[in-house]
């Protein structure tokens, strides 16, 4: 932006201060703007702006978008100026950086200052006083800690100004403070990179709670600014001894602390171990010998650490040794500050013993060391061969006029030495002059070095220039090439345009024949996914159907088995039976046998009642006795069956008509006759044998013993034992039927047959009549003749 670009700036500014034009004042006003504006820095600190400024800007800015900081320190933009500020704010959401810091604002700011934490972009905010404080900010103790509380609920400010803003006063005898609320502010606050709390009035013991609840507890911290604060013993020790914890702290200033020996003890030790601290100022405390021996002792060890401020630390010349071996052995340092310590000739005779060989060491200051000429152009003497060293203040020391002679003398061959400073000291105008004059001949030798490269590049150039005749025939000729050469590129584009145009053509049906390739190619991979689908389904269906099937043969297998080997015991019953029933056939072969001789010899004897009579039966292998036979109870089974059949009415009437499978299966059946069959075996037990009763004749036959002749109405004994045998005899082998006994007493004429059942009575014995014939077969002879 141009001079008459801030025309408009200006004229704001003389509206808020009231004064009136100047143009060295509008210089310095538009110097100050251009220097910061290209690096994106609205730079209006020390201004006097106010309410107008901030109105104008707002149309400044809609051209500048790069601008990324306001540094508005040290104006007058007060309370009612705020509001301004976020508007400003919110319209320009690229700026991150705002110093407001001395600006007379009071606690009626502190909401517009907690909408700019809210509702902007602004991640530093710088509240406190950096500098020259003429209109510091005010905030009363609530309003601060309600400021501290919506910047620890926003969590987006990285760095953070506080220093000059009391947050501990005294009201009567009782004391207010919010050093708990900004211990707990930073411990807990994850974004907070750098903090600014200096001078701030807390006491020793609120100064305890904000460094051990507060920094010590905060890893995070880069940054820390906390000088001109109440750091006596023990709370100084106590909090530098544990300033390891703080691993990411790269910048600690804690100068006018009121730090003791003790302190620098504490600090040493800790920096023994490796951090990334990189600048320390500990200058204006009481370190003392003690202290600084042990820091830079320390330093001979350190890699880190870069620029060391001691100033003004009561050490003396004892420490001067130590002094000489840091600058020997240590390569690490750029800056050392050693000023306002009565180190004296000693210091500079050890300092100047070792630093020509030193190769870090850009600035030293070793201003107000109660030096003598002595001391100084011994200093001065070893820079001769150094050209590291770029910057030297031995001003406040008790140099001559005669020292400034020789120090001229002694740096005339060092050409790196850009700032000699031995103000407030005897040295004349003259002689400084003649010094800062040395001093800018290596500032103009070091331009040169850099322009050297262009002055041989200059002169390369001018010799190159006597050569133009020749260049330019040699041009003339090149020229002629270079048309010839364009019109080959012609011939050779147009050939190139053809082949390409053939070759654009080849390609499209190559990429159509591929792209119906890659089609056919993902046709026959889905096909082959699909069969590879079904082959896979066929497979573990094959599998399963072999599994099932092995299966189905494993339970055939046992089933044939199984069957196999009841077959075999079948067989082997069957084969059993078989031998049974023909040895049974056979013996029912020669009873049938045996019984048709008994029969035909029956037959033979009725023929003759004479031998009838006299006949005395054989006997017999078969038993015919009706108790053993089955044959014979014909009449109980059927006298069973009716029982049975009662009993089943009996039972129907009292259980209703329910039934079951199992009574009416084949099992079942065949267990109840099988129970039946023996229950019957049961009644037909045998019974005692009745006597045998005499034999009754007829008239026409009359017995042996000559008995009376029965009664026509009564049953004889014979007649019944014929009946019987005629039964008997009723089966053949060859299915013919045998004579009854009807017929058998029919044929002989002789027995008469009564159709009545039952047994008679004798006449004149009193005896029962006797069981049938076939009984009277079975009994032996003498019972038969009794």
């Amino acid at each position: 932006m141009s001079d008459g670009g801030f025309d408009g700036l200006y004229k704001a500014k003389l509206r808020d201060n009231g004064i009136e034009y100047s143009d060295e004042d509008y210089k310095r006003f538009c110097r100050q703007l251009e220097r910061s504006f290209s690096l994106g820095v609205l730079d209006l600190s020390g201004q006097r702006i106010g309410i107008n400024m901030l109105t104008k800007l707002t149309k400044v800015l809609r051209t500048a978008p790069h601008i990324r900081v306001f540094n508005f320190y040290g104006n007058l933009i007060r309370d009612h100026g705020m509001h301004s500020l976020l508007q400003l704010l919110m319209a320009n959401s690229q700026v991150e950086v705002v110093d407001i810091g001395c600006n007379d604002l009071g606690s009626p700011s502190i909401p517009n200052i907690i909408d700019i934490i809210k509702h902007t972009t602004v991640k530093s905010l710088q509240l406190g006083a950096t500098g020259a404080a003429w209109h510091n900010n005010k905030f009363s103790l609530s309003c601060l800690a309600d400021l501290i509380n919506a910047i620890r609920g926003s969590g987006k400010i990285e760095a953070l100004g506080l220093s000059g803003l009391k947050m501990s006063t005294r009201e009567g005898t009782r004391r207010i403070t919010i050093a708990d609320t900004l211990a707990d502010y930073i411990n807990d606050d994850e974004t907070l990179r750098s903090i600014a709390i200096c001078d701030c009035g807390f006491t020793l013991r609120e100064e305890d709670i904000v460094t051990t609840q507060g920094l010590l507890s905060n890893d995070r911290l880069k940054f820390l600014n906390f000088h001109s604060n109440q750091l006596a013993d023990p709370v100084g020790p106590n909090f530098l001894s544990q300033i390891g914890l703080m691993t990411n702290l790269s910048y600690l200033d804690i100068h006018s602390c009121n730090l003791s020996s003790k302190a620098g003890l504490a600090l040493a030790e800790a920096l023994r171990t490796p951090s990334n601290l990189t600048i320390l100022d500990i200058s204006d405390n009481y370190l003392g010998d003690e202290g600084a021996i042990a820091m830079f002792t320390v330093l001979l060890e350190n890699q880190t650490l870069t620029e060391l401020n001691i100033a003004c630390n009561r050490f003396t010349d004892m420490s001067a040794e130590v002094i000489g071996n840091v600058i020997a052995d240590n390569n690490i340092l750029c800056y050392l500050n050693i000023s306002q310590n009565p180190i004296g000739d000693n210091g500079a005779y050890s300092i100047a013993d070792r630093i020509s060989g030193n190769e870090a060491l850009t600035k030293l200051i070793l201003s107000s060391c109660r030096m003598t000429d002595e001391g100084a152009v011994a200093i001065t003497s070893a820079l001769a061969s150094n050209t590291i060293l770029r910057i030297l203040d031995i001003s406040d020391n008790f140099l001559t006029r005669e020292c400034g002679y020789q120090i001229i003398d002694s740096i005339r061959a060092n050409e790196s030495l850009f700032k000699i400073d031995v103000s407030a000291t005897q040295i004349n105008h003259f002689v400084s002059k003649a010094i800062n004059d040395l001093c800018r001949r290596n500032k103009q030798i070091e331009r040169e070095t850099g322009l050297q490269p262009l002055k041989k590049q200059m002169v390369q150039l001018s010799i190159q220039r006597t050569k133009m005749p020749e260049a330019e025939s040699r041009l003339e000729k090149l020229n002629i090439t270079r048309e010839q050469l364009e019109r080959e590129v012609i011939d050779t584009q147009e050939e190139l345009d053809s082949t390409e145009s053939t070759s654009n053509a080849n390609i499209l049906v190559i990429r159509k024949s591929i792209q119906s390739t890659h089609e056919m190619i993902a046709e026959e991979k889905e096909a082959m996914k699909k069969l590879e689908v079904e082959r896979e389904k066929m497979i573990d269906e094959y599998e399963n159907a072999i599994k099932e099937l092995l299966g189905n043969c494993e339970k055939e297998k046992a089933i044939t088995e199984k069957l196999e080997k009841d077959a075999v015991d079948i067989e082997k019953a069957v084969s059993t039976e078989q031998e049974e029933a023909e040895k049974k056939q056979n013996e029912i072969r020669k009873h049938i046998e045996q019984l048709n001789e008994i029969k035909a010899q029956i037959i033979e004897l009725t023929k003759d009642p004479e031998k009838v009579r006299e006949f005395e039966p054989p006997q017999l292998e078969i038993s015919l006795d009706p108790t053993k036979d089955k044959f014979f109870l014909n009449d109980e089974i059927l006298d069973d069956r009716e029982t049975e059949k009662k009993g089943k009415k009996k039972r129907g009437k009292g259980k209703g008509k329910k039934k079951t499978a199992r009574a009416n299966s084949p099992k079942s059946s065949r267990a109840k006759a099988q129970s039946t069959l023996s229950a019957r075996k049961r009644k037909t037990s045998p019974k005692p044998e009745a006597p045998a009763p005499a034999q009754e004749t007829n008239t026409t036959h009359p017995s042996p013993n000559n008995s009376p002749p029965a009664s026509p109405r009564e049953k004889t004994v014979e007649e019944t034992d014929i009946a019987a045998s005629g039964a008997a005899f009723n089966i053949n082998v060859d299915g013919n039927t045998a004579p009854s006994a009807s017929n058998l007493a029919a044929t002989t004429g002789n027995i008469p047959i009564s159709s009545r059942k039952g047994t008679g009575k004798k006449k004149g014995t009193g005896k029962k009549k006797g069981t049938g014939a076939v009984s009277a077969l079975n009994r032996p002879p003498s019972a038969r003749r009794k």
